[in-house]
């Protein structure tokens, strides 16, 4: 059974690709139309990155190298993912335990984010 933000995105991009072809394969037309589908849904203020791809951009956006994830299986079963951030000549480590590799995955990330935001003053808030 598929996740429901996945089913959502789905039916999201058959929607888009039917105003597309409707259309006559016009762009501005598919925008117009879905800007207003989700004007009251999504705006720039509430729409919000996968915390991986938010930890790659602003690492990005600061000249650093890209964040390294390295993964570990527990004997419970359960993920270890160690999330490590190089900032010129200095580095540090977040390390996240979940049932899940995902989950591990996106939670040492959030946690890199926070030290990066706070250390680099950054105006996006978690």
């Amino acid at each position: 059974m598929l996740p429901f933000s996945q089913v959502l995105s789905d039916l999201v991009e058959s929607l888009a690709g039917a105003v597309f072809v409707d259309s006559n394969f016009d762009l501005d037309t598919v925008w117009r139309i879905f800007k207003e589908i989700l004007r009251p849904l999504v705006t720039p203020e509430t729409l919000r990155l996968e915390p991986t791809r938010e930890l790659r951009e602003l690492c990005q956006s600061l000249k650093f190298n890209d964040p390294e994830f390295k993964k570990t299986k527990g004997a419970k079963g359960d993920f270890e993912v160690a999330v490590t951030v190089y900032m010129n000549d200095t580095q540090f480590t977040e390390v996240a335990r979940k049932a899940d590799n995902k989950s591990a995955k996106k939670a040492a990330a959030i946690q890199a984010l926070a030290k990066l935001k706070v250390k680099h003053e950054s105006p996006y808030l978690l």
